[in-house]
């Protein structure tokens, strides 16, 4: 604090410690605009090893996003949990990496800077599937340590409600589910899959799982667990 002709001023610190470890960083409503930019303005930058995110509104995308970017040369876990139904368009500017080349329909995170990511956390919707496509296949041959994709999907309670959810939607884990293959057949990747909010309405967690990822869960590649 000093004390200039105006009155008290605050200071920020010149450093910042180096924040290797992680960040859970679940903040929901106008605060995580916020928490975030002052995060990102800090000197030292960031490093940490863990990323826990979650993305409420879709202007949070970016935020949750740039996090990544910016910790992508020290990040080896990542967990992202997404309640937004929303997709947006990532306009990186001239002064920003262009990390972004998603469609005006649709934004995700991109993890092709992120070559020491080791696992991988999805937390959608069962309506939002389509981010987690975009997000993986940004993944490239230089992601030499990565091992593992979980993925724990708030599922519809009955088939009837999955019958109603649309074309789109159901295309949309079936080009997941491809993904997914792909991802074993040329990586040995892990699957790691899991339901959340079953009603008792919802059948065993594998009829759910089959109904949204029928390959993966046919081929047996795929490991049924309880989301953490």
């Amino acid at each position: 604090m000093s004390r200039g002709s105006g009155g008290p001023q605050s200071i920020g610190p010149s450093t910042s410690p180096a924040f290797t470890g992680s960040l859970n960083f679940r903040i929901r409503g106008e605060g995580a605009e916020d928490t975030a930019r002052q995060l990102l303005e800090l000197p030292n930058g960031l490093h940490f090893q863990k990323l826990v995110l979650l993305w409420d509104r879709k202007r949070d995308l970016w935020w949750n996003a740039e996090l990544v970017t910016r910790c992508s040369h020290t990040l080896k876990s990542l967990d992202i949990t997404t309640f937004c139904r929303t997709f947006v368009h990532i306009c990186a500017s001239a002064n920003t990496l262009s990390l972004f080349p998603v469609g005006p329909e649709s934004g995700s995170f991109n993890l092709s800077k992120v070559t020491k990511l080791r696992d991988v956390v999805f937390r959608p919707t069962w309506q939002t599937a389509e981010w987690i496509t975009v997000a993986l296949r940004t993944i490239t041959p230089q992601h030499r340590d990565l091992r593992q994709i979980s993925i724990y999907v708030s599922t519809p309670c009955d088939a009837r409600t999955w019958r109603s959810a649309g074309e789109t939607i159901h295309q949309q884990w079936l080009d997941l589910d491809r993904l997914l293959v792909q991802f074993w057949e040329s990586r040995s990747i892990r699957l790691r899959v899991g339901c959340v909010g079953q009603g008792e309405k919802c059948q065993s967690m594998e009829y759910c799982i089959g109904r949204l990822l029928p390959e993966i869960t046919k081929r047996g590649i795929v490991e049924l667990v309880d989301p953490l």
